[in-house]
C-alpha cells in the first residue's frame, strides 16, 4: 500500500502549500465569525467575517484541485493586495516591506512557467505533455493500429 502524498502529479508542492495556507485562512476567518461576536466586538457584521472565510476556503478547495478559476483568483488576490499594501504604506505610513515580500513572492511562483502550465493545461491532459491521461493505453493501441492499418503493405514478387 502506498502512502498517500501532499502533492499530486498535476499539482506542485508550492500550490500545494499555498492550499493549505488559504484552508488556514479561511478557518481562521471563520473562528472569527463565531467568536467576534460572541465577545462583543462588532468592527463589522458578522456575515463580513464568514464571506472572507468562505472566499479563502473556495480558493483553496481550487488550488488544492488545480482549477483554472482559482490560478485566476489567486492572481488577482495578489494584485489586490499589492493595491491596499501600497495604500497602507502611502496613507497610514507603515512598515509593510514583509508582507509586500511575501505577496510578491506567491505572485512571482504562480507565473512561473510550470505552475502556469499545471492550471492552463488543456482539461484531460498532464502538464508538460500532451497526452491524454484518460485512457491513454487504450488510445496508444488504437493509433498503432491506425499507422499499421495506414501503412501501405507491398508483396515481393516471389512471395506471392
Amino acid at each position: 500500500m502506498t502512502k498517500p502524498s501532499l502533492s499530486s502529479p498535476n499539482r506542485p508542492i508550492g500550490v500545494s502549500v499555498l492550499a493549505l495556507l488559504l484552508f488556514l485562512v479561511g478557518g481562521i476567518w471563520l473562528l472569527a465569525t463565531i467568536v467576534l461576536p460572541l465577545m462583543g466586538v462588532t468592527l463589522v457584521p458578522w456575515y463580513v467575517y464568514l464571506a472572507a472565510a468562505a472566499y479563502f476556503l473556495i480558493v483553496g478547495w481550487g488550488l488544492w484541485g488545480v482549477r483554472r478559476w482559482a490560478y485566476i483568483t489567486a492572481l488577482l488576490m495578489c494584485v489586490v493586495l499589492f493595491y491596499y499594501l501600497l495604500r497602507t504604506a502611502i496613507v497610514l505610513q507603515q512598515n509593510v516591506l514583509l508582507p509586500f515580500l511575501l505577496v510578491a513572492a506567491i505572485f512571482g511562483y504562480m507565473l512561473q512557467s510550470r505552475v502556469r502550465a499545471a492550471f492552463l493545461a488543456p482539461p484531460g491532459t498532464q502538464a508538460g505533455d500532451g497526452e491524454p491521461v484518460v485512457g491513454g493505453d487504450e488510445e496508444q493501441t488504437m493509433d498503432a493500429q491506425r499507422t499499421i492499418s495506414d501503412t501501405p503493405t507491398t508483396l515481393d514478387e516471389g512471395e506471392c
